[in-house]
């Protein structure tokens, strides 16, 4: 099945579950500011192990520098990184050995010449790219929250190939 937002935050926590035994950080791939702070809310309600962390480009400067300068105190908790696509290529979030990736992208749809904000599925190449971000720094892991039998489209296409230019012509 296709990545869907059904059940996310369950999904989510079962992953984080199964990432206790593993070693690192986690960062968490997620489409939007909504669904980061829905997880955030359903991390912190089920368990007192993780220390949350967001990022989203909505953030000013001074607090996504918070994310990539972690804690270096021998009593922190592990962190969970919440954040959206905006990690994907443009940085490197130490300590992170963990990926849990939604499969999911928030983007632009037209229908009869109109765009619509939407939750959509990754294609594999930044599937490849948001599991490569475990293993930036050393040894890592990524699980993945759709079957890895989807039929995902194989390359992003370019925005001029997805977008509309009616609004520009």
């Amino acid at each position: 099945t296709l990545p869907s937002k059904k059940g996310l935050e369950d999904r989510l926590l079962a992953a984080l579950a199964q990432a206790e035994g593993e070693r690192g950080d986690v960062l968490v791939f997620l489409p939007g500011k909504q669904e980061i702070g829905r997880c955030a809310e359903a991390i912190l309600a089920k368990s007192n192990r993780w220390d949350v962390a967001t990022l989203h480009g909505d953030m000013a400067l001074r607090d996504q520098g918070d994310v990539l300068n972690p804690s270096t105190s021998p009593t922190r908790k592990r962190r969970v990184v919440l954040a959206t696509n905006v990690a994907e290529t443009s940085l490197t979030i130490p300590g992170i050995g963990i990926v849990i990736d939604s499969g999911l992208v928030r983007g632009m749809v037209y229908r009869a010449g109109r765009g619509y904000l939407s939750l959509l599925p990754i294609a594999r190449d930044s599937a490849e790219q948001r599991a490569g971000r475990a293993g930036r720094l050393g040894p890592g892991v990524c699980i993945r929250l759709w079957a890895s039998t989807a039929p995902l489209d194989e390359v992003t296409l370019p925005e001029i190939h997805r977008g509309s230019l009616v609004s520009l012509v």
